[in-house]
């Protein structure tokens, strides 16, 4: 069934230079809307830009291009500025640009393990910086493009950046649970999803999710492998469910009370993303 026209929609997608993101581009502006496509150098970007334009037929005025690596927190919030200044009438943001995280315990140079870095608190802060925008109009969202092995690793308080006991699978998985249970909050409407085995059935399922004529459920995490078709966008998680994720992936292990990511001395203002003490 063909979607609705989102020629009224602007929208910022992650790591948009390969894969799903830039599949989504396409897809997004066969469908009428602007796409702000990020990459992780301003060069990928508008290379991948000018290959949708050259032999996707996308009108290249529909595309903006933007650089930032996710491994510089100092690059996102400029990022973020930049965007604010230039599309204060952005609508959704597709929170997609990660990694895989590295054989050998990495540390960037904000102090951060780098798979949880570019995979969730690069995310974290570019949301929390462009939740004005998004929550400024009808239909603001955020889209999560998380993945299956989420539920695989939980996440270790007293040592967030496995700096102790490192593997690369558990720390892949545990940043995309972080992310999966950020979409649980409460400032923007958000949802994740894992797209699937391609990066056409991974696009289709994440354009349909930025379509503000889509009825979603706020906080909820839909799998792309799950059915052939999310047209009736069935979650895999319901409510009660995710209520619980989020409690269990938020609260310290020992005393029950809420915490943020990082042990005493790194704690991350909610609003800013950075270290308060």
């Amino acid at each position: 069934m063909p979607g609705s026209s989102l020629s009224s929609r602007t929208v910022l997608v992650t790591g948009a230079s390969t894969g799903v993101g830039v599949e989504t581009a396409r897809r997004l502006t066969g469908r009428g809307a602007t796409v702000l496509m990020h990459g992780r150098t301003a060069e990928e970007a508008r290379a991948a830009a000018d290959m949708l334009v050259a032999t996707k037929g996308v009108d290249a005025e529909r595309l903006c291009t933007y650089g930032a690596d996710f491994a510089r927190l100092d690059e996102i919030e400029f990022l973020a500025h930049k965007v604010m200044a230039e599309h204060p009438d952005l609508n959704v943001l597709v929170n997609n640009a990660a990694m895989a995280a590295p054989e050998r315990h990495t540390v960037t140079d904000d102090g951060n393990e780098i798979a949880l870095q570019v995979n969730f608190l690069a995310p974290y802060l570019l949301t929390c910086l462009l939740a004005p925008a998004l929550a400024g109009g009808p239909g603001g969202r955020v889209v999560d493009v998380s993945s299956s092995p989420h539920g695989t690793a939980p996440i270790q308080w007293a040592d967030p950046h496995r700096a102790r006991r490192y593997s690369r699978l558990a720390a892949h998985a545990r940043s995309r649970l972080t992310l999966t249970v950020f979409a649980a909050d409460p400032r923007v409407t958000a949802v994740s999803v894992h797209p699937g085995a391609s990066p056409a059935q991974g696009a289709r399922h994440v354009v349909r999710l930025c379509d503000p004529a889509v009825e979603i459920v706020d906080g909820a995490h839909y799998d792309g492998d799950a059915r052939d078709d999310l047209d009736d966008l069935g979650s895999l998680s319901s409510l009660g469910e995710r209520v619980a994720l989020a409690r269990a992936a938020t609260e310290d292990r020992t005393t029950g009370r809420p915490t943020g990511l990082g042990t005493q001395g790194d704690v991350r203002d909610r609003d800013t993303g950075r270290r308060t003490t």
